[in-house]
């Protein structure tokens, strides 16, 4: 794919200034996302980061940006419409999708059945990512990461972009990272068992409605409770079957469960919930 091709057309720029953004909608470390029209709903990330990275980031994302496009023709993957914009680095634009899947659960009331078979619909997504030739790598699995639809349908989105702008000493998401990427000297490129350490951080997570590591309120205390070989606490009472799931996605990155695997594990409780 050509890299312009990832490039929304520069008519569509004025479009933005005119009519957006309506609202700022999250506001992590490293960006800030808007809702904008072109003319439909949109959401634009723009990062903020220091000029003199801007070359190698703008490359990164547009590495990225032609991996994301390579996926989409999976149900359960977000749709990119284009990297926009140049200063400091170009914007990411996507369809925009009012709920993320916490949102959806908890605004829906979603029983075991659904909430395990959502995600089994996210794993199976990034298993497709995973199948591909070479493998495309997410790379920041995470429930705000997944969105849902109106139909209810989930989609994966931000497929590698997390690693094309972050810099490890400003990583929003620490605790959902591999162990093994979070205590690397220097950079450490993505791997499929990354990504499934994420997804099981992801299931905790949504099971528990906290964010991992949820008993330190600091990342400092993540870091150290890694380098200790500490897991997040579990909630009490909890299903073998998914503390063993759980416990199989944390192994070391040659014994940890493949994607496709744990799409399996997810489609047994979301069957055994039924009964």
């Amino acid at each position: 794919m050509d890299q312009f091709a990832i490039y929304l057309p520069l008519d569509m720029i004025p479009r933005f200034s005119r009519r957006s953004p309506v609202a700022v909608i999250a506001e992590p470390r490293h960006a800030n996302v808007v809702v904008c029209y072109i003319p439909q709903p949109c959401v634009m990330k723009n990062f903020r980061l220091h000029e003199d990275r801007a070359a190698n980031v703008k490359a990164s994302l547009e590495v990225a940006a032609m991996q994301w496009k390579r996926a989409e023709g999976h149900p359960n993957i977000h749709r990119l419409l284009g990297l926009c914009g140049n200063y400091p680095v170009p914007s990411v634009v996507t369809p925009y999708i009012e709920r993320s899947l916490l949102e959806y659960l908890l605004t829906t009331q979603a029983n075991s059945v659904v909430m395990f078979a959502t995600l089994q619909s996210v794993a199976t997504a990034l298993g497709y990512l995973h199948d591909q030739n070479p493998p495309i790598l997410h790379s920041n699995v995470k429930a705000s990461n997944i969105l849902v639809d109106r139909s209810g349908k989930a989609l994966l989105t931000d497929i590698g972009i997390h690693n094309a702008v972050m810099q490890s000493d400003a990583d929003s998401s620490i605790r959902w990272r591999a162990r093994e990427i979070v205590l690397s000297v220097g950079p450490s490129p993505p791997t499929k068992a990354a990504d499934c350490w994420s997804m099981g951080m992801t299931i905790l997570e949504v099971v528990s409605r906290q964010r991992p590591f949820a008993q330190f309120p600091n990342d400092a205390q993540v870091i150290m409770a890694l380098y200790q070989g500490h897991f997040p606490l579990l909630p009490p009472g909890l299903d073998g079957h998914l503390e063993g799931l759980l416990s199989s996605c944390w192994k070391p990155p040659l014994q940890r469960l493949s994607i496709q695997t744990i799409a399996k594990y997810l489609r047994l409780l979301s069957e055994r919930a039924r009964e």
